[in-house]
């Protein structure tokens, strides 16, 4: 038994377009394995002459399916599957009576259609309370967070998901009214025209939220060698005036998004032989000056997010108590070079160019100006 992949080019709910379509196929001898909004599963035959009807679901599970499946044999319709929110059955037998034969009828079975349709639109609407939460907690609690809590994997795939059940608790809640009002004037069920390229694109669109969500868990927190990040450099570069070795390096992605796939965080801490004065609040290590460089590299899909990203970066790492004195620098190269300053030894640092950005947290005795050259690596 072999099976072809086609583009599903029914509207959502479209009920009467569905059967005249998957009829068309039988014909062609193409017939029902996996329907799904998008994209269809067909299994290959002979080519058959069918009628295809579909029936209202009571529920997402039916319990009276059994029943249904029995009834509608004895007609002499069998059971071929479900698509969205109807079960399909089908008949080869011309002389098989029609399972609804007037306009009452079906306006009966939409009933059950409505109630299935408004336990959707409840769940939707509890999503919606739930991104909403978020939104309001970013807001009130940390606004300035809140580019880079909208740029995160499932806010991102939250609000794809919310949208994309909008559109078609919508559609299916439009085509139930024109069915409604077709059937009460007494007139037959007229399919919709076919959207092959509309309901392909949402269901890659949905595709790749859900890849994108499972593919940030799956690199989050993993470990990469120096080499991830092409142009990075050491706390070893900076550290002219008290030179030192490494003492410890760690390396990681945090994960990615359709709008900053590639995040990478590298700590570093150095130790050198100074020991510096009592006097002077430098950051020590059994007596000796142990200078940190960390840094967040991001890839930012759309360019003029870049430094909106990149200060969101800064507020995330940033030492919450302190005060930071912001400065924007000169800096050729770049598009935007931003320095924020707090007492003898912290400093932090955003280098943006295009789609790229890195931001540095340092502790240490080097002024991070005067290193800018050196710094700018990731982003050239």
């Amino acid at each position: 038994m072999s099976y072809t992949l086609r583009i599903n080019p029914v509207a959502p709910y479209d009920g009467p377009g569905m059967e005249r379509w998957l009829e068309r196929l039988a014909a062609q001898g193409l017939f029902p394995g996996r329907i799904g909004d998008g994209f269809c599963w067909l299994r290959k035959g002979e080519p058959k002459a069918r009628r295809y009807r579909l029936a209202p679901m009571g529920s997402r599970k039916d319990p009276d399916l059994e029943v249904r499946k029995a009834l509608y044999r004895q007609a002499g319709w069998d059971y071929a599957g479900a698509w969205s929110v109807f079960h399909l059955f089908y008949a080869e037998d011309p002389a098989a009576p029609e399972p609804y034969s007037d306009g009452e009828s079906r306006l009966a079975a939409l009933d059950s259609l409505d109630r299935v349709l408004k336990r959707a639109n409840t769940r939707i609407a509890i999503v919606h309370g739930f991104v909403l939460l978020l939104l309001l907690w970013a807001i009130v609690l940390r606004p300035e967070l809140l580019p880079m809590f909208l740029l995160m994997e499932l806010p991102v795939t939250a609000l794809v998901w919310v949208i994309w059940a909008d559109v078609g608790s919508i559609l299916g809640r439009r085509k139930l009214r024109s069915l409604r009002e077709t059937l009460a004037q007494g007139g037959p069920p007229v399919p919709d025209k076919p959207q092959p390229r509309r309901n392909a694109a949402f269901a890659v669109l949905g595709a790749l939220a859900l890849l994108v969500l499972i593919g940030g868990w799956l690199v989050q927190r993993e470990s990469f060698p120096q080499a991830e990040v092409p142009g990075l450099p050491s706390v070893t570069a900076i550290e002219t005036t008290y030179p030192c070795q490494v003492d410890e390096r760690d390396t990681q992605r945090l994960g990615f998004t359709l709008f900053v796939p590639y995040r990478v965080r590298t700590e570093e801490d150095g130790i050198s032989d100074y020991r510096p004065p009592e006097d002077r609040r430098l950051s020590t290590m059994n007596g000796y000056y142990h200078p940190g460089l960390d840094s967040v590299t991001l890839h930012v899909t759309l360019p003029f997010l870049t430094e909106t990203v990149a200060r969101a970066q800064r507020e995330m790492d940033r030492i919450q108590n302190l005060t930071w004195r912001e400065e924007r620098l000169d800096c050729p190269g770049a598009d935007f070079a931003i320095l924020w300053e707090s007492g003898e030894q912290f400093q932090m640092l955003a280098l943006g160019k295009g789609g790229r950005a890195v931001v540095y947290r340092y502790r240490g005795a080097e002024t991070l100006r005067d290193h800018l050259e050196t710094l700018m690596g990731p982003i050239q």
